[in-house]
């Protein structure tokens, strides 16, 4: 089973394993994002206020992003089937639990073991994702966080629609353990006959680079997620609580959510298409610059056209660097494929957790408003980290070298 994508002079061969892997990418992240919508009405229920609300935000992605470098490495050893398909089950089993938690402990319990469960996809997903292609790596993985992404734009709208109409009553974990069931079961039919490697999925035997040339790499690569990463984490979920505190409805806010995500899944996707062609620095640099004065137009007169708008570009701006930067990592660290995708999504998840809980505490004691315009500053600052690091601003198919790195 094989199949091309086209888009203008983008072509990708999609294997089978790709082709299991982008539905089941898209099926968990729609129903991680499905959090994202009910905090609010948990925040009600439960009595929450916005640094409990960061917390427990926080926690469900750092937990996802700690564990991810751990999976990885396990499905270096074991093979990745498995976990794949059980982190897709579980993850939909306990954020429908976490839908009907009682209690802020058993929302936090509830959102934890779902955390670890979408740890276990997510890096292997990726190393899977890296591997299905040779020289196109950055349209692979930005195909990859395109099917993620989509999930995430999707999710806020059918799901904030859904709870107007249905409540959080048994109906809503049921839709999403349903929902979790059909994405596991796609994944296995499509894999049922690649249990074992292929020797092209086994780990590269290069060896690789030395530690200062990848620190001087890694580094500077770190310093700019840490300011993407503290925006972008902490928007999807503030970001609809300002729209509700302007008075706009349930699904007014799910829509913007969903508008918002909606530029992070181009951005991903096209920030791996872009550096296919034009190399991994200037694709990273240029859209962070821009992310700030974009960040400030959509939080200056939240609810209105303009801020739709411009919720688009900042989700797109924010989101490009995450795919060349998580592929040069993958490059540099390729003889231990799963783990190094797990270290850099790890990292990525576990810096928006921080976003979250920080953007919580500012915003009990400042503001909501005030702590928003806070880390819409991040942007800009990652954009002076990215011109840090190694080789030109511009490089034609970069990924066709090995997997040393320039130092």
């Amino acid at each position: 089973m094989a199949a091309c994508v086209l888009l203008g002079r983008f072509h990708l061969r999609i294997n089978r394993g790709l082709a299991a892997i982008l539905p089941a990418h898209f099926g968990i992240d729609f129903i991680t994002f499905a959090v994202n919508i009910l905090f609010p009405l948990l925040a009600t229920k439960l009595d929450l206020n916005f640094t409990q609300v960061g917390i427990a935000a926080g926690l469900h992605i750092a937990a996802n992003g700690l564990s991810q470098p751990l999976f990885g490495l396990l499905g270096d050893r074991i093979g990745s089937r498995r976990l794949l398909a059980g982190g897709i089950f579980v993850q939909g089993l306990f954020i429908g639990l976490a839908a009907q938690a009682p209690t802020y402990w058993l929302l936090l319990a509830f959102l934890l073991v779902s955390a670890l469960a979408s740890g276990a996809f997510h890096a292997l997903g990726l190393e899977a994702a890296n591997r299905s292609s040779t020289t196109g790596k950055g349209s692979a993985v930005g195909l990859f966080f395109l099917a993620g992404n989509t999930g995430f734009a999707v999710s806020p709208v059918v799901t904030g629609f859904f709870v107007e109409s249905a409540d959080l009553g048994l109906s809503f974990p049921l839709y999403l353990i349903g929902f979790s069931a059909l994405t596991t079961s796609w994944f296995l039919l499509l894999t049922r006959a690649g249990k074992r490697r292929s020797a092209s999925a086994r780990p590269s035997d290069a060896a690789p680079p030395a530690g200062g040339v990848l620190y001087r790499l890694l580094a500077p690569l770190a310093a700019m997620s840490v300011f993407r990463g503290l925006t972008f984490g902490a928007a999807p979920v503030f970001v609809p609580f300002a729209f509700l505190e302007s008075g706009a409805s349930l699904t007014i806010a799910g829509l913007a959510l969903s508008v918002f995500s909606a530029g992070a899944a181009t951005g991903v996707f096209g920030g791996g298409w872009l550096s296919d062609r034009l190399g991994a620095k200037a694709v990273m640099a240029l859209p962070l610059l821009l992310g700030t004065p974009l960040f400030m137009l959509m939080v200056v007169d939240i609810g209105s056209p303009l801020s739709f708008v411009a919720a688009y570009l900042v989700g797109f701006t924010v989101q490009t660097p995450q795919t060349p930067s998580v592929v040069m990592v993958q490059q540099a660290m390729a003889s231990r494929m799963g783990a190094a995708s797990g270290l850099a999504l790890g990292f990525i998840f576990s810096i928006q957790a921080v976003g979250q809980a920080a953007t919580g505490v500012l915003a009990d004691e400042f503001g909501l408003q005030l702590a928003l315009v806070a880390i819409g500053f991040m942007p800009v600052l990652g954009f002076f980290c990215t011109l840090a690091v190694p080789g030109p601003m511009l490089e034609r198919n970069p990924w066709a070298k090995s997997a040393a790195v320039t130092p």
